[in-house]
């Protein structure tokens, strides 16, 4: 028994090995192929679906143009969908908080009825790899609701004659109680 307890693991180890070796090969062959992609690509001028994510990031995001394009989006910028958001990586985030940082701000170029539209479910996220998680869908509806709740609150505050009066202490809602549990405009999750 103890012979054959000793091939056994004997034969284990082997097959391990061979494992790690061929595991060692894969990585040098998609070490050499994205290598390949990469200068492929350069050598068209041509960029993928993740190269313009990163892209539109850092042009949204950075600080050389950012502020620029921004202001010129802003302008046409009335609706923004986003569709199966559990799957929306991180940076793709980053994108959609650039371009609606004004919808909630009250600072835009024109005066006009806004909306972010964002369509998911937390329960069939597939995206993992790229980044993707249920639960920054989560945090980012509970952020833009926040943001859209504010800018409402400004806008009551302001149509009202420049906000509440109160005592110090005192908390008072600018939106009336008949309004607190209705939709909150330009936002739908």
């Amino acid at each position: 028994v103890d012979e054959r307890d000793r091939l056994m693991e004997a034969d284990a180890w082997s097959k391990a090995a061979r494992v790690a070796a061929d595991t060692v090969q894969m990585l040098i062959l998609a070490r050499f192929y994205a290598q390949a992609y990469q200068d492929a690509k350069k050598a068209r001028g041509a960029l993928d679906f993740t190269d313009l994510v990163t892209k539109t990031a850092q042009l949204l995001t950075g600080r050389d143009a950012a502020a620029w394009v921004l202001y010129k989006l802003d302008a046409g910028l009335e609706h923004i969908l986003v569709d199966e958001a559990q799957d929306t990586a991180p940076e793709q985030w980053d994108i959609v908080d650039a371009l609606t940082e004004e919808f909630y701000a009250g600072a835009s170029e024109r005066r006009l009825e806004r909306a972010l539209f964002v369509v998911g479910d937390e329960k069939q996220s597939i995206f993992s790899f790229q980044g993707a998680a249920p639960e920054r869908l989560i945090s980012q509806r509970d952020r833009y609701k926040a943001r859209a709740l504010a800018a409402e609150r400004r806008r009551l505050e302001a149509a009202a004659g420049g906000g509440t009066r109160g005592q110090v202490g005192e908390r008072r809602s600018a939106v009336p109680s008949s309004q607190r549990n209705q939709r909150v405009p330009g936002l739908a999750l």
